[in-house]
């Protein structure tokens, strides 16, 4: 079973690794600003959210 889970770690980590260096270096900027952006937007309106309530 750890064998297992071993290997489809692996496996994902090969997968991973090509996509992060295979793909444009534009596309993956705004695929991966993309999630940061809407955390710090989420974390903004709460702090403002606490602030003024």
């Amino acid at each position: 079973m750890k064998e297992k889970q071993q290997s489809s770690a692996d496996e994902a980590r090969t997968k991973r690794y090509i996509y992060m260096t295979e793909t444009p270096v534009p596309k993956l900027v705004c695929e991966l600003s993309v999630p940061t952006i809407i955390s710090m937007l989420v974390s903004s309106l709460y702090n403002m959210a606490d602030t003024f309530l």
